[in-house]
């Protein structure tokens, strides 16, 4: 039985920046690096579908690029291992129809090659870390340090992307697309490749194509700036593509995109550099970040009003992709897995700022279930 594994969850740009600040610190400790002015960030559009996976395992001869042998393949939604009798919005069946032999030899053994043939300093790979250990300072600090990577043999490749384009989601450009998997990463041996070296697969006559196919933006911020507010470069990009997804449009279809994922160019390896900016449209938290007025800082204080400003309709419906994604049925007997999954979102992606309003979990709990239930009643009922 084959055995998910999980792609990291990207997360929001304060997240990136502490994470940043950290690597720096330590490599000033360690080496007496300083760090640098400035960082290049590169982004690619976010594509508003269902997360997916391509994963090969049971390599059987990966001594030789020439005598690579085939290996298993088995297909991932974010959750949990799919295939065509127990699918995710028609993926595992949409890649059974390609078929594992033009999967092999379109996707896998090109990426294999570009393995093989790619050389990185020692410094390059970092470890996505322990995210389960992530509010531990010396945890978080060992995710980030230098390590050798063997690349002798191969135990696993996992085709990461998003599953999007017709009906899987609504209001987005994508949407006037038939379905396509676009691929986004890449993990060999449990370790992130730079994306970018990989931009090259695709299988087009399967609707297979590549996060890179529209080029990527990159962003120069001085770190002196580099606080928890997005820059206002960073948003302007992001409005643009929400007014324009530049996606959808190299297909010649025009509307609504979602937003941009960014990574620090100099570490695409390590997401836990990486962080989303979404559109106004798809955002699925209005909570304040970084600097805060009185205000704010009042507002954010009362437990009522932080659920309101976390709850937009946005996440609300993410719960309800998770419904579909795990095959749930949207009764009333299930609301209660609706709710956990609402709160456990909320105090994942806002755990910073929960504590910095001083809030008690009990009370925010109450707050977020009572709003999460009037919408699910509102779906299901």
């Amino acid at each position: 039985m084959p055995v998910h594994t999980s792609f990291p969850s990207i997360k929001h740009f304060a997240d990136a920046r502490k994470e940043l600040r950290k690597y720096y610190k330590l490599a000033e400790a360690q080496n007496g690096h300083q760090p640098p002015a400035c960082v290049t960030l590169r982004g690619t559009i976010k594509l508003h579908g269902t997360h997916a996976d391509i994963v090969f395992t049971n390599f059987r001869n990966t001594n030789n690029i020439a005598d690579e042998v085939r290996a298993d393949v088995h297909f991932q939604s974010r959750n949990r291992v799919i295939r065509k009798d127990q699918d995710n919005c028609g993926f595992a069946t949409h890649m059974e129809e390609v078929g594992a032999d033009a999967l092999w030899e379109a996707i896998a053994k090109p990426a294999l090659k570009i393995f093989r043939t790619t050389r990185r300093p020692k410094d390059m790979y970092l470890s996505p870390g322990d995210d389960d250990n992530a509010d531990d300072a010396a945890a978080s600090l060992a995710g980030l340090s230098f390590q050798d990577k063997d690349d002798s043999s191969i135990q696993q490749l996992m085709i990461a992307g998003e599953y999007c384009g017709g009906d899987i989601q609504k209001g987005v450009a994508l949407s006037g697309l038939p379905r396509m998997f676009v691929i986004f990463g890449i993990q060999i041996n449990g370790t992130f490749q730079d994306p970018y070296d990989y931009r090259d697969l695709q299988l087009p006559e399967q609707r297979i194509y590549n996060i890179f196919r529209v080029a990527p933006y990159r962003v120069s911020l001085d770190l002196s700036l580099f606080d928890d507010t997005v820059s206002d470069s960073l948003k302007q990009i992001t409005d643009d593509v929400e007014r324009e997804c530049p996606y959808s449009k190299s297909f010649n279809v025009s509307g609504i995109g979602e937003g941009v994922v960014w990574c620090v160019e100099e570490f695409p390896h390590c997401t836990r550099f990486y962080f989303k900016v979404k559109g106004a449209e798809h955002a699925t938290s209005r909570v304040a970040r970084g600097p805060k007025t009185a205000r704010e800082q009042a507002m954010l204080g009362n437990a009522r009003n932080f659920a309101r400003l976390a709850l937009p309709d946005a996440r609300l419906q993410q719960g309800l992709d998770y419904f579909r994604e795990m095959n749930l049925e949207m009764s009333i007997q299930n609301i209660a897995t609706y709710l956990q999954w609402v709160v456990n979102d909320v105090f994942k992606e806002e755990a910073d700022e929960i504590l910095e309003a001083g809030l008690y979990e009990r009370s925010l709990i109450k707050e977020l279930s009572k709003i999460a239930a009037v919408f699910y009643r509102r779906k299901c009922c």
